[in-house]
């Protein structure tokens, strides 16, 4: 049930603590894994086998999923529900955020930013994949400019590897490479870039069991 409007997530700004608690690297934890819920939740509805996570410079991360796409893509970056523990506190929490969505042949984007959409849905093309891409930036306002954990999210990563059946899980990490850009989009596939043919290969972390 929809409980507050888009406005309403100036609420989530001024006491972030509220929704996301913790020392500053656990709020950063745990927004990652509210973004990481939406992709999951794909996943264990039976419509995604794969989620990727990539680390750019800036402090901005990218969470990709081969799932359904977002059916109602602003009202579910906008509008906070009963669990409070969704999208719209990643959105809000963030200095900018790009959505891009695949779905039934179409791709459509917003971006926004504090939680505020700079743009209308646009419909920029067609596609033959299907899935929801989440890229955000954190406020450093908001949490003191600490970065993205990689030991963390690679343990969390690993941990649901080893309970979630048919899963591929995979974690890339481009904050020290000047050239991402540049081969950001060396994969077909605009969605996924563990391409074992790619010669950015060597950057992708796909899971196996191992000890840490």
């Amino acid at each position: 049930m929809i409980q507050e409007t888009t406005y309403d997530l100036n609420k989530v700004r001024e006491r972030p603590g509220m929704y996301v608690a913790g020392s500053y690297m656990d709020r950063i934890f745990y927004v990652f894994i509210y973004a990481f819920v939406q992709a999951y939740e794909e996943y264990k509805n039976g419509f995604a086998d794969h989620i990727e996570i990539t680390l750019l410079p800036n402090n901005v991360i990218r969470i990709a999923d081969n799932g359904r796409g977002l059916s109602n893509l602003e009202e579910d970056m906008t509008i906070l529900t009963q669990n409070a523990e969704d999208l719209p506190v990643v959105n809000a929490l963030s200095k900018h955020m790009k959505v891009t969505v695949h779905c039934d042949g179409e791709i459509y984007t917003q971006e926004y930013s504090e939680g505020i959409k700079k743009i209308e849905v646009n419909n920029p093309g067609k596609t033959t994949f299907h899935g929801t891409v989440l890229e955000f930036e954190l406020d450093k306002a908001l949490f003191g400019g600490k970065i993205f954990d990689y030991d963390r999210i690679s343990k969390f990563i690993y941990e649901q590897f080893l309970i979630c059946k048919g899963l591929r899980l995979s974690l890339v990490d481009f904050r020290d490479d000047l050239d991402y850009k540049r081969n950001f989009n060396i994969s077909e596939n605009p969605i996924f870039l563990s391409d074992e043919h790619s010669p950015i290969a060597m950057k992708v972390q796909s899971f196996s069991p191992r000890r840490y």
